[in-house]
C-alpha cells in the first residue's frame, strides 16, 4: 500500500466518526431542523448542495429507510447527512435514469460512517436541476449493504473485487474504500 493510500485510509477512518446520533428518522429529522441544516448550502470537494424540506421528508420515508442496511444506520446517516456530504470521498454523475426533464444531472456521492466499531458505506444522491435558480438537492441517503447480490456481482466483475474510481460504480468505489478502512481499523485494534 502506498503512503498516499495509507494516509487517505487513515483520514477516512478519522472522518467516519459522526458527531450526532439518532435512534429514529423522526429524531434525525428534528435534529437537522434544530441545527438549521434545512436549506443551508453545504459544500464538499466535488459539488455544493442542500437539503430541502421535501427531500428531508423523502429521506424519512419508510421506502427510503428500507433501502439502508438497517433503520438504525439510516437514522444515524440522516442525522449526519450534512457531515457525510461534506466528507464525501467519491463521486459519479449521470443523466437521470427516470428521464425527468427538470433534472439535468444525478450525482452519487460516497462517504464512510462508523457505527459500533464497524465502518459502513454511505451513498448520497444529489439532483441538479435544469433551472439554475434551484440549488442542487440532496435527495436520498442510504447505508449501502456491500454484501448484497447486486453489489457483489458488480464487485466480482471489477478487478477481482478491487476497484478504482475509473469503474464508474459508486457501490464498487465505496466497497473498496470500506474494505480498506475496516482492514486498517482492525490493525489498530
Amino acid at each position: 500500500m502506498t503512503r498516499l493510500r495509507k494516509t487517505a485510509i487513515e483520514a477516512a477512518v478519522k472522518n467516519s466518526v459522526m458527531p450526532r446520533s439518532a435512534k429514529t428518522v423522526t429524531e434525525a429529522a428534528q435534529l437537522l431542523k434544530d441545527l438549521g441544516i434545512i436549506g443551508k448550502e453545504l459544500r464538499n470537494k466535488f459539488i455544493t448542495g442542500s437539503v430541502s424540506a421535501n427531500s428531508l421528508r423523502k429521506m424519512q420515508s419508510a421506502s427510503a429507510t428500507e433501502k439502508s442496511i438497517s433503520p438504525t444506520l439510516h437514522a444515524k446517516a440522516l442525522a449526519n447527512v450534512d457531515v457525510l456530504f461534506e466528507r464525501a470521498l467519491a463521486k459519479e454523475e449521470h443523466a437521470d435514469a427516470k428521464g425527468n426533464p427538470n433534472v439535468s444531472i444525478i450525482y452519487r456521492l460516497g462517504s464512510v460512517m462508523e457505527h459500533d466499531g464497524k465502518y459502513y458505506p454511505i451513498k448520497i444522491t444529489v439532483r441538479e436541476f435544469v433551472d439554475s435558480n434551484i440549488s442542487r438537492n440532496i435527495y436520498t441517503i442510504e447505508a449501502v449493504n456491500i454484501g448484497d447480490n447486486k453489489t457483489r456481482r458488480a464487485l466480482d466483475v471489477a478487478d477481482g473485487g478491487r476497484s478504482s474510481p475509473i469503474t464508474g460504480s459508486i457501490e464498487i468505489m465505496l466497497s473498496s474504500i470500506v474494505e480498506d478502512v475496516n482492514r486498517a481499523a482492525a490493525k489498530r485494534s
